[in-house]
């Protein structure tokens, strides 16, 4: 992201945002708008549900697989007081039934959708893998975060560095280490959550 010249040809001077500022700016924030959301979605909602959820087990039906990577899960679900029983519902995190047989089961806890509400049920493995499991995901979108902040640093260091300066090579080594660390930490736990060699 560095140029020893302006795009007029002239040699850059440092306070210069430019272009490429910009676009870095804006990337950073498309980063950071979905690593926020993923955050939401995938670590602190069914982390509520881990905390408020209605407590049962869990019984894996089957779960579809593609490019003998696991896709979603289905079974049923009985609550421990037998009062609410799904007899087909989907686990919120397709990882949650990876070492799991069909017919067999684990504990789960339900966020059961109320009368007229807009929220929809959400099904989270309970025991320490499905913990385990969340915990991984909130991770990977805190790495696409980080990613994000890089994103950020290259913007700043173009407006606060000059062109081919040391600070700027130096900089730019270290931001772009922390832009593909962050970006790989999110795709490792993103696609293989339940590890790589889960069935």
């Amino acid at each position: 992201m560095d140029d020893e010249h302006d795009e007029g040809g002239r040699p850059g001077a440092a306070g210069r945002f430019g272009s490429r500022g910009f676009a870095a700016l804006a990337f950073g924030v498309l980063l950071l708008v979905a690593s926020s959301n993923m955050f939401h979605d995938r670590y602190q909602e069914p982390g509520a549900v881990l905390r408020d959820g209605v407590p049962g087990m869990f019984e894996l039906d089957r779960c579809k697989k593609i490019r003998n990577l696991t896709d979603s899960c289905h079974g049923s679900f009985r609550s421990d007081d037998g009062r609410v029983v799904r007899e087909r519902i989907r686990l919120f995190n397709r990882y949650d039934a990876a070492d799991v047989e069909s017919g067999k089961e684990f504990p789960a806890r339900l966020r059961v959708r109320e009368p007229g509400g807009h929220v929809a049920e959400m099904l989270v493995r309970s025991d320490g893998v499905g913990r385990d499991n969340v915990r991984e995901r909130g991770i990977g979108a805190a790495g696409l975060g980080v990613a994000a902040l890089a994103m950020f640093g290259f913007a700043a260091r173009r407006a606060v560095t000059a062109p081919g300066s040391a600070a700027r090579r130096v900089t730019g080594y270290v931001l772009g280490c922390a832009v593909f660390a962050g970006v790989a930490v999110w795709q490792l736990l993103e696609r293989w959550g339940g590890g790589p060699w889960g069935p």
